[in-house]
């Protein structure tokens, strides 16, 4: 399992004003504390191409780590590409949708032989309402894709995960999608903490859906700083048949 943080994001108040001070110590510490929590991969969220070119190389400068682009501006995602070629490690563009930066990112995309994270969202009809026509928005995404090049191996679909805050249905709908898009042999993925938005003891929820999706799942945005997600995100594992000897389970454990 790929498990992605989520939490070097401009958007958190510390964080970003670390990026905007480049305050070197913070990013880089606050980075280690999250590989060290279990995940692999950091999704960086920065705004501004120059910015998120120095966070990139603030984070790679302490540690050998993927990183997850996270941006819907072209030129940002240029800036980050540039400073992602040097290391051998897994990139992965968040995101692509049905949408006007399609083309322009799968551009960017083949000539960095990266990889994506690619969005249920057709930019004019917006979010779908039902699994199966959040598949047929990820078909057509992934006709797209293979025009360019680019192979199924190197896109998770993510089936949009949004609050059940909102609508008591969400999780199930993105469950659905997600059994769905394993039927056609696609990567998937999930914004994990997007289920739990405006509801109290969030971190009990983002567990109770993780192993809800666990067996569909081939990576995770989530929070590696929250101690019961991971420990549930290990346990599940375990029990799913996707820890080989339980190794990584009691690894952790002990």
């Amino acid at each position: 399992m790929l498990v992605i943080s989520e939490r070097i994001n401009q958007l958190i108040k510390g964080v970003g004003e670390a990026i905007k001070a480049r305050d070197r110590t913070y990013v880089q510490e606050f980075a280690k504390k999250q590989i060290e929590s279990g995940a692999s991969c950091l999704d960086v969220h920065v705004e501004d191409a120059e910015r998120m070119k120095w966070t990139i190389a603030t984070i790679k400068e302490a540690m050998d780590v993927s990183i997850c682009i996270d941006t819907t501006d072209t030129g940002v995602l240029k800036a980050a590409l540039s400073g992602c070629d040097e290391n051998k490690d897994k990139t992965i563009v968040n995101s692509i949708d049905l949408g006007k930066r399609l083309e322009p990112f799968l551009e960017l995309i083949r000539a960095h032989e990266c990889e994506c994270v690619a969005l249920a969202i057709d930019e004019k009809a917006g979010i779908p309402d039902s699994a199966e026509e959040r598949l047929e928005v990820c078909k057509k995404i992934l006709d797209a894709t293979s025009k360019e090049g680019i192979g199924k191996d190197k896109i998770y679909f993510d089936p949009l995960v949004l609050p059940v805050s909102v609508n008591s249905e969400n999780g199930l709908i993105a469950l659905e999608t997600l059994e769905l898009l394993k039927r056609e042999g696609m990567k998937t993925t999930i914004g994990l903490t997007n289920i739990s938005q405006d509801l109290p003891n969030r971190g009990l929820l983002e567990a109770a859906y993780l192993v809800s999706c666990l067996r569909y799942l081939d990576a995770v945005m989530l929070n590696p700083l929250d101690k019961q997600v991971m420990s549930v995100l290990k346990a599940g594992e375990a029990v799913l048949g996707m820890d080989k000897r339980c190794r990584h389970y009691l690894r952790d454990y002990r």
